[in-house]
């Protein structure tokens, strides 16, 4: 027969035990009927403390209270459990002059399904979509739009008329004015079209038409000159055109005309430069004209010079033994 002290002792640690157990469980009470769980241990296993619960919602619902909560024991938990609501849409703040219809009567909260329409105050423009719908996710199906300032129609001297068929004294982005001149003497200053960008705003001012300025002699031309004799101190008018040439053996590159265009000479040109090939650098080379016995040649911008290799040699490396003048450079060939 055991004591009676062990007896006692195996008691109170077992009736310790269980009461431990017993006091750290926490209990899941009633639940919403769209909250889910995640974390519940296996069937019969009671929830201790430490062991901690995750919470999230159905379909076209919104979690109201923590994602997580844990067992604190004894019995309590660190926080309530959530509740489950139907997802609404969201008003933010609005864009200045952007309007509104289809919002439900005050209070009424904004479920999925609901349809707004946008549009603009006087004198603007709405830039995005016409309509959002609130999804069954709480978000809406467009980004709310914005409203700019359209453009008002700029105002022309007397001398200038506007060519366009769009109307109104305001207009949309996109929208695209023209101008001429009313008398066909005047040079348009500035762009002969702009564009509406939005916001009120013009790509360019409007331009101007005034008389057009004459120029003075036209520039020099590197290796070239004027076709004809022109003074220092010659006036042209605006349109007025001169020719130039270039230098014997030198190739026009471009057209050769240039063009007074109100006070501004404008064409480009240029006179590309021949090769030039004598007999010391030949001798350098080991090489020698294929054709003919002069001692030095010229070949103008593009044509082509045929070498041999002098009586002995034979041509090293790549370059060939017919070669072309670019603008003065030539590779020769060599011989060794």
């Amino acid at each position: 027969m055991k004591p009676l002290w062990s007896i006692f002792l195996f008691f109170q640690i077992f009736v310790n035990f269980s009461w431990s157990q017993t006091a750290n469980i926490c209990e899941i009470g009633g639940l919403h009927p769209r909250l889910y769980i995640a974390g519940i241990p296996s069937t019969g296993q009671a929830i201790i403390a430490g062991h901690k619960l995750r919470f999230f919602c159905g379909a076209d619902h919104k979690l109201d209270g923590p994602e997580e909560i844990e067992c604190l024991g004894p019995g309590q938990w660190s926080a309530s459990f959530p509740t489950c609501s139907v997802n609404t849409c969201e008003i933010g703040v609005l864009h200045p002059h952007l309007y509104i219809s289809g919002i439900p009567s005050t209070g009424e909260a904004i479920t999925a399904g609901r349809v707004l329409q946008f549009f603009c105050g006087a004198d603007h423009e709405l830039d995005g979509s016409t309509e959002s719908e609130c999804l069954k996710t709480g978000q809406w199906s467009a980004p709310f739009p914005t409203c700019s300032e359209k453009c008002k129609r700029p105002e022309v001297p007397e001398n200038v008329r506007i060519n366009s068929s769009v109307q109104g004294n305001a207009l949309s982005k996109g929208d695209i004015l023209s101008f001429a001149c009313n008398r066909r003497t005047d040079f348009m200053q500035g762009s002969a079209s702009i564009e509406c960008l939005g916001n009120g705003q013009w790509s360019d001012p409007p331009p101007q038409c005034e008389a057009p300025i004459v120029c003075s002699a036209p520039p020099p031309l590197e290796d070239g000159d004027t076709k004809s004799y022109i003074s220092s101190d010659s006036v042209f008018q605006h349109g007025d055109k001169v020719e130039y040439i270039c230098r014997q053996t030198y190739t026009m590159n471009g057209e050769p005309f240039k063009t007074c265009n109100n006070g501004v000479w404008i064409g480009e040109m240029r006179c590309l430069k021949p090769c030039t090939v004598n007999e010391q650098l030949m001798n350098t080379h080991n090489i020698w004209f294929a054709h003919g016995y002069s001692n030095k040649l010229y070949a103008p911008h593009k044509d082509y010079l045929t070498f041999v290799c002098k009586r002995g040699t034979t041509r090293v490396g790549r370059v060939p033994m017919r070669v072309q003048c670019n603008d003065g450079e030539m590779t020769l060939p060599t011989c060794q």
